[in-house]
């Protein structure tokens, strides 16, 4: 089993890297610094994830509590999107992940 503290870091970092490419690319553009990263850049994290066919860290995301359950519910949908019916099963089967988010993933592996 891997340690949830792992998992968020790298799903922290992966999706921090994502929106600070964005923001700088915009800052480029002449937008202005944020501190975090908003909604938009948080979604277009999950969506490279997602277009990347990157299953474990949607996966990681899907598992991490703390997140909000948009977020969480996008990175479930992605992994549908690409069929990755074992990282699906997993979550499902995945106690710490809520209930709601289980049966969603049990409908979609």
């Amino acid at each position: 089993m891997r340690d949830s503290s792992a998992f968020r870091k790298a799903v922290r970092t992966n999706v921090s890297r994502v929106a600070e490419r964005r923001e700088a690319s915009e800052m480029r553009a002449g937008g202005a610094k944020r501190r975090h990263a908003s909604r938009e850049q948080r979604e277009a994290a999950i969506d490279t994830l997602v277009e990347a066919g990157d299953p474990a860290n949607l996966g990681i995301i899907v598992r991490m509590g703390g997140l909000r359950g948009a977020y969480r519910r996008r990175a479930l949908d992605g992994l549908a999107t690409r069929g990755c019916t074992d990282e699906l099963a997993a979550v499902a089967d995945d106690t710490s992940v809520p209930e709601t988010l289980r049966a969603r993933a049990t409908r979609f592996s």
